[in-house]
C-alpha cells in the first residue's frame, strides 16, 4: 500500500503526502500540524519552541469554528480534554484567530505532544520514509527542529498546492466526524457534483471539498495525461471525466456512473482540450486504476466512495475498469459513423 505510494515518485513532498493522506484519522490535529509545519518552513526558520508551535496549531484549529468537529462527537469528551475547551472558546470568542493563553498551553500539554508522536506513523503500516522534525531539549524547555527534508518543502513551489490538498483532506475528515452523517458517509463514501468540480456528502447534498484540491495529492501533485508537475502559476487545471461524460449526458452510454470519483482526474488544460471528447488510450486506464488504488489506500470516505463503484479488491477495481473498456469499445464506433 504506502510502499507503492512512495515507490511511484520517491521524494520527500510524497513522504508528506503520505503523512497527509494515508495517516489514520481519529482527530484532526495532523492537519493543523501539517499546516503549520508548511508555514514555519516557508519563514525559512528551522527552530521553533513547543509553545509556538502549539500557538500556531491551535491558531489553525480554532479558526475551523465550532460547528466543524475535531474528531466524532459519538462519545462526548472529558471536561479536560483539548477539544472540550476548544469548542468551548470557539463558541464564545470573538477572534478565533488567536487562541488565549490558557488553550494554548492546554494545546502545548495535550494536543501537540499527541500529534507529534504520530505524525510520522501510518498505522499497521510503520513510518513514513522521511523524518519532517526532531526534538532538542534546551534545560526546561523542549524545541522542534524542522529536518532539512521539511525546510525544503517549506521553501518550494509545492506549497500552495500542499496546502491545498491538506485543507481538502481536513474537510473531508471533519464530514466523517459529523454526528448527523458520519456513519452513513463512511459507508456511502463521497459523490461528485453534476459538474464533476465538488465532492459532496451523499445525505445532505453539501459540498464537502474542491474535487481537484482532493484529488491532487493522489496524482502525486502531476497533471494525469502529460504527467508533467502541477505549475504553480495554474490556478485552474482541468477536472476531467477519464471516459467522457458526454456519452453519458446524451443517453448513449449504458455502462456505470461516469460521474464518479473513480473517472475523475486533475489534467492540464492543454491536454484536456487536445483529448476533447475523444476516448482515452488503454495506457490511461491502466494509469487510473494506478491512481484509484492510491485513494483506496487512504482512510475512510475517499477510500468508501472507490470501493463503492469500483469494488473492495485491486483485483476487483482492475476487472471494474477492464469492462468499462470493453463497453467503451462496443460504444464508440457507432458513435464515428
Amino acid at each position: 500500500m504506502a510502499v507503492e505510494f512512495f515507490q511511484a515518485e520517491r521524494t520527500a513532498v510524497t513522504a508528506f503526502r503520505m503523512a497527509v493522506l494515508l495517516g489514520a484519522n481519529t482527530r484532526t490535529y495532523k492537519f493543523a500540524l501539517a499546516q503549520s509545519l508548511l508555514d514555519i518552513a516557508a519563514t525559512g526558520n528551522d527552530l521553533v519552541s513547543d509553545e509556538e508551535l502549539a500557538a500556531k496549531c491551535v491558531a489553525a484549529l480554532l479558526v475551523r469554528g465550532p460547528e466543524r468537529p475535531q474528531a466524532s462527537t459519538r462519545n462526548p469528551f472529558g471536561p479536560k480534554d483539548f477539544l472540550t475547551a476548544l469548542a468551548s472558546e470557539a463558541k464564545s470568542a470573538s477572534n478565533l484567530t488567536t487562541p488565549s493563553d490558557h488553550l494554548t498551553e492546554l494545546g502545548a500539554r495535550t494536543m501537540l505532544k499527541m500529534v507529534l508522536s504520530k505524525f510520522h506513523n501510518l498505522r499497521g503500516i510503520g513510518q513514513v520514509p522521511y523524518l519532517f522534525y526532531t526534538f532538542e531539549s534546551r534545560g526546561r524547555f523542549l524545541y522542534v527542529r524542522l529536518s532539512s527534508e521539511m525546510m525544503a518543502i517549506g521553501t518550494s513551489k509545492n506549497v500552495p498546492m500542499l496546502l491545498a490538498e491538506n485543507e481538502a483532506r481536513w474537510g473531508i475528515v471533519e464530514s466523517s466526524f459529523d454526528t448527523e452523517i458520519g456513519r452513513g458517509l463512511l459507508e456511502s463514501g463521497l459523490v461528485v457534483a453534476d459538474e464533476g468540480d465538488l465532492l459532496v456528502d451523499p445525505r445532505r447534498r453539501i459540498a464537502v471539498s474542491n474535487s481537484r484540491d482532493a484529488l491532487t495529492g493522489f496524482q502525486h501533485g502531476r497533471y494525469f495525461y502529460c504527467a508533467e508537475q502541477l505549475a504553480a502559476d495554474d490556478a485552474t487545471p482541468h477536472v476531467d471525466h477519464v471516459i467522457p461524460f458526454f456519452l453519458q449526458a446524451r443517453g448513449i452510454w449504458k455502462g456505470p456512473n461516469l460521474n464518479g470519483i473513480w473517472n475523475l482526474v486533475v489534467a492540464h488544460s492543454r491536454c484536456n482540450m487536445r483529448k476533447t471528447s475523444a476516448p482515452p488510450l488503454a495506457s490511461d486506464l491502466a494509469r487510473l486504476w494506478q491512481r484509484n488504488e492510491r485513494i483506496a489506500w487512504s482512510p475512510h470516505p475517499l477510500k468508501r466512495a472507490v470501493e463503492n463503484q469500483c469494488g473492495k479488491t485491486a483485483d476487483a477495481r482492475r476487472r471494474y475498469l477492464d469492462f468499462v473498456w470493453s463497453h467503451l469499445m462496443d460504444t464508440y464506433p457507432p458513435i464515428k459513423n
